[in-house]
């Protein structure tokens, strides 16, 4: 009672001493910090609902496992205790025996505008079914782009707009600084791909620190960059499988893995690192999923989106262009800003130099014209960096990289392997098992090839890549695509009655969904969808997956059945079937057993194959093309 006396002669004292005093509002559970330091412990708790005189406010950064909320912090007056500072924003909930969780507040109205966005998606599709003209198409590509926003704009809402810690930016931003300025001294950390577009950021906002073009960035991202991603993606499938619904599975198919198909990943100070991938639903505070998803969902202003964006352009392009030295010196320019962004892009040439030379066919006197526009092209825009790297470091050939810890100027090297292909394998294990055992599975030799030399170069430079465990899947992001697209478009989905579809997706969805195989021992204990965390016991676990197991041998042993029967009939389905028997055996030993050196295998034998069929593809150019080759798509 004297407590309570005490306060309300404190509120008198404030409130007859003629000026306007401003309370905040402290509910049950509130922090209060005597210091401006968030990440100490508090000095007490607010067990009763009440206002405070406010003192003064500050903005505040909020770190934690490399992600930040931009936020402000308050000084209130306590009666009897003194000055303390609170995060308003960081919002108390009780749990039992006066326990408390913390999350910052959520923004509503961007969470509604994702759940409209949703509605209009789900809208967009339903015109795409009812539509038989050329706006078929035009539903089929918005849907998966309006589905992508509407998850975005829901997920910045309820994390209340957590953002990843600015790291490798801040170097971004020097070397855009200096662009911006024409000031060329010193040594840059990065190539100047990225910081090209920031340059218009720091036009428009200012040039004080990474922080004032940030948020406008985060904006370009998810409204620009992302939504050509996938609009490209659409548009590279749909050339592929010339068909709008394929094109729409595999658009909302990689989406859907991006949002919900994350990795457990855990590093310790003395060099050990734990991962394991599973699928979870998104967390919405300071967790390493969620800096995983923000990664994926191009929520960042990291160069890895950016680079992805251009090379699905470059993908596109090479699909769609005309058979004009015009539009051979667009894409090479096109690729050389792509490369210009990540240097590591050179990986596709291979993809984009056989198929350049499928496409146009050149004859003696043509080629070295084709050499000589897309050459030139290529190195006018690749030259600044180039110039850059002769007046910084001596020699155009050396790159910024040399710069960087743990030699990663060394780009690749083989002593990696043993450590980086199961660390890529495991942490992306459902998406490398489907990709790479679909290449195999693939007839058509053009598609097979186009798909392999997309993802696969790429992958195993990665598992080379000395600073690799920096992240688990940014580096690689680009060939994500790739792997659901190969799988739409192996052959086991021709020709096959709905109940064989039946038996082959029913397998595929439940081992990814409702099993987790693999990973490090200490994440063994973590289960679908962390379903731990709301009390289902280990054993249940491992009955689920066991269930699935069983129900992947069932399907087997149903596709061996119809394939002995048709063999007496002598029907064409009996290698249809066997092929549906094969992959689903294969798939279910490669996921199940989950051994990231089994899955390497298998893409390396899918790579070797794409060697064979290279110089098939080559020779087929300089003589009449295969007889048994589908309908020209390049």
């Amino acid at each position: 009672m004297y407590r309570y006396i005490v306060f309300s002669f404190f509120l008198f004292l404030f409130a007859v001493s003629g000026e306007d005093v401003e309370f905040l509002y402290l509910p049950r559970g509130t922090q209060l910090y005597k210091s401006f330091d968030f990440h100490t412990k508090p000095e007490m708790l607010v067990y009763r609902d009440f206002s405070a005189p406010l003192l003064e406010t500050k903005p505040y950064r909020f770190k934690a496992v490399s992600l930040i909320k931009e936020s402000y912090a308050c000084k209130v007056g306590i009666p009897n205790a003194g000055q303390f500072w609170v995060l308003p924003e960081l919002e108390p909930k009780e749990k039992a025996d006066r326990q408390f969780s913390y999350s910052f507040a959520q923004n509503s109205g961007m969470m509604l505008a994702g759940i409209f966005c949703f509605l209009a998606s789900v809208f967009s599709f339903f015109l795409y079914l009812k539509q038989k003209s050329f706006l078929n198409t035009f539903f089929a590509a918005a849907t998966p782009v309006l589905f992508y926003l509407a998850f975005m704009l829901y997920l910045i809402g309820a994390t209340g707009n957590i953002t990843l810690q600015p790291i490798d930016e801040t170097q971004y931003f020097r070397v855009a600084k200096g662009l911006f300025f024409l000031d060329f001294s010193g040594q840059w950390y990065y190539t100047v791909g990225l910081p090209f577009f920031y340059l218009p950021f720091l036009f428009f906002f200012g040039t004080t620190d990474i922080f004032t073009i940030l948020t406008p960035f985060l904006i370009f991202s998810i409204l620009v960059l992302m939504p050509t991603s996938i609009f490209m993606t659409f548009w590279i499938a749909r050339k592929l499988s010339d068909s709008n619904k394929t094109a729409l599975l595999i658009t909302l198919t990689w989406l859907s893995a991006i949002f919900f198909y994350r990795n457990g990943y855990m590093a310790t100070e003395k060099g050990e690192h734990f991962f394991k991938a599973l699928p979870m639903l998104p967390d919405f505070f300071f967790s390493y999923p969620l800096f995983d998803l923000l990664t994926m969902t191009g929520y960042n202003a990291l160069s890895d989106t950016l680079s992805m964006t251009l090379i699905l352009c470059c993908m596109a392009m090479l699909l769609f262009m005309r058979k004009t030295f015009a539009d051979l010196a667009l894409f090479a320019g096109l690729f050389a800003l792509a490369c210009l962004t990540r240097v590591n892009n050179i990986l596709f040439i291979p993809l984009f130099v056989l198929f350049l030379y499928v496409k146009f066919q050149p004859e003696k006197h043509n080629l070295f014209r084709m050499l000589l526009w897309g050459g030139l092209s290529f190195f006018l825009v690749f030259s600044p960096q180039f110039i850059l790297n002769w007046v910084q470091f001596g020699s155009p050939l050396r790159f910024p990289y040399i710069l960087h810890a743990d030699n990663a100027g060394q780009g690749f090297s083989f002593s990696v392997l043993p450590t980086g292909i199961p660390f890529l394998f495991t942490t992306n294990h459902a998406y490398l098992v489907l990709g790479g055992l679909s290449l195999l599975f693939i007839k058509d030799r053009k598609i097979r090839t186009f798909l392999s030399l997309w993802i696969i170069p790429l992958l195993f430079f990665f598992c080379g890549y000395p600073v690799i465990y920096n992240n688990t899947s940014r580096f690689i992001m680009s060939l994500f695509p790739g792997c659901i697209t190969a799988l739409f478009l192996a052959d086991i989905w021709k020709d096959q009655i709905f109940s064989a579809k039946c038996r082959i997706v029913l397998p595929l969805l439940a081992s990814v969904l409702l099993t987790a195989p693999g990973g490090s021992e200490i994440f063994q204990t973590l289960l679908p969808w962390r379903w731990n965390e709301f009390g289902m016991p280990q054993w249940m676990g491992k009955t689920i997956c066991i269930a699935v197991i069983l129900m992947n041998c069932a399907c087997v042993l149903s596709f061996l059945t119809t394939a002995v029967r048709m063999k007496n009939n002598h029907s064409p389905a009996f290698r249809k079937s066997m092929d549906s028997a094969l992959f689903l055996l294969l798939f279910s030993l490669l996921f199940f057993v989950a051994n990231p050196y089994l899955t390497a295998f298998v893409m390396a034998a899918a790579f070797g194959r794409t060697v064979y069929d290279s110089v098939l593809l080559l020779r087929d150019v300089s003589s009449t093309r295969s007889s048994t080759a589908r309908p020209e798509w390049i």
